[in-house]
């Protein structure tokens, strides 16, 4: 998920991006929402987690659809304001699925909190195909997206494809929260508050920032489910509810000492 924000915020050029911001959580959301309600038989497992994964992915792929984040001159303004619309439209129909189906509401609101207390070795075998395929990818394009850090029209000039670079950023973008989120949920933070952190300890070099992302994301995911279970001990805090609570005031620190 750090990684994640990471690259969406390399691609949109604003430090906003994440993929709640651009409806890719929302969207996993409404597809579990839905399932759960409408699903005669509980649905779990890869069978839950690839429906999350297939929502998330409609999502961003309308948000890129109506943004033109496939177009050659991809307007950064239009594409945050698609996700922010259907965003908000997903979180709609989400709760107007809870409000109409009672029985799993409580499991649905526990799933949208976010966190790992429930997941198992199997979540982390469904994962490690995606991290052992899109992270190599993500760090051999380094180069292309420290060049596409500084402009487009800088990219475009030093010989970078920029369609073919935006396809495969988008693809990477997708395949990584798809699987992330259909196992944690949609944790905010992460995708929002990492990338910043990265590049204010590493720097605004890619080949640096990319890998300090992941180990900061993954860092502070465990902190915050560590705290969570010890400040609910003997029951259990979502541990999204605990990122929340730490990351609000660190990301206001943040953008006040950025200016």
């Amino acid at each position: 998920l750090a990684l994640a924000g990471t690259l969406l915020q390399t691609l949109t050029h604003n430090p906003m991006a994440s993929p709640s911001l651009l409806g890719i959580n929302s969207g996993a959301a409404l597809a579990m929402a839905l399932t759960s309600a409408l699903s005669p038989t509980p649905v779990a497992g890869y069978s839950l987690s690839f429906i999350a994964a297939c929502g998330g992915g409609v999502s961003w792929l309308l948000v890129m659809t109506a943004g033109g984040g496939f177009r050659h001159t991809q307007d950064r303004n239009k594409l945050i304001l698609a996700g922010i619309a259907l965003s908000a439209f997903c979180m709609a129909l989400t709760r107007i699925t809870l409000l109409l189906a009672e029985d799993h509401a409580y499991g649905i609101f526990y799933w949208l909190a976010g966190g790992v207390s429930h997941a198992h070795w199997q979540d982390v075998w469904q994962l490690l195909p995606v991290v052992v395929t899109a992270v190599p990818v993500v760090l051999l394009l380094a180069n292309q997206l420290n060049l596409l850090n500084v402009s487009d029209s800088t990219a475009h000039t030093l010989g970078v494809n920029l369609p073919r670079l935006r396809l495969i950023i988008n693809m990477l973008v997708l395949l990584l929260v798809g699987a992330c989120v259909s196992v944690a949920g949609p944790v905010a933070f992460i995708g929002l508050l990492v990338p910043h952190l990265a590049r204010f300890w590493a720097g605004f070099d890619q080949r640096n920032v990319l890998p300090v992302s992941m180990l900061l994301g993954a860092t502070l995911m465990l902190m915050a489910d560590v705290l969570a279970r010890a400040l609910a001990f003997p029951g259990d805090l979502p541990a999204g509810a605990v990122l929340a609570l730490i990351g609000s005031p660190c990301f206001v620190w943040l953008v006040r000492r950025r200016g």
